[in-house]
């Protein structure tokens, strides 16, 4: 299934294709990433608590647009921080959860510091 992801009031739009099957999907995206015209990343970033577990939080993003291999850097949190993903590609209003553990108090500016992805100016 071919998917055109585009920002509201942007000139800009990025086509690719979606496979989903199994509750396991893959993105192929036809041109190469130097080549495409993807806006700007934009995205909200949450952080929670986990009950009983005073070093450990939940770090969750929501897209606004395409998140290209977005990964959250535990260790720019803590030296001992560990998150239960790696790389993960958003389309816009999807949502990734991050469970970082090892790593204390931690705000929404730190985890935004902490959080990259390709097309990131």
């Amino acid at each position: 299934m071919a998917t055109t992801v585009a920002t509201a009031g942007s000139r800009t739009s990025v086509t690719l294709r979606r496979l989903e099957a199994d509750g396991l999907r893959a993105l192929h995206f036809p041109v190469p990433e130097k080549g495409s015209a993807s806006p700007r990343p934009q995205y909200d970033v949450t952080v929670e608590s986990v009950a009983g577990r005073d070093d450990t939080v939940d770090v969750v993003v929501s897209a606004h647009t395409l998140l290209r291999d977005l990964l959250l850097q535990a260790d720019r949190l803590d030296l001992h921080a560990a998150a239960d993903q790696g790389l993960r590609t958003l389309l816009p209003g999807e949502q990734a959860r991050f469970r970082v553990t090892g790593c204390g108090s931690v705000n929404r500016k730190r985890a935004r510091a902490a959080l990259f992805c390709t097309d990131a100016r």
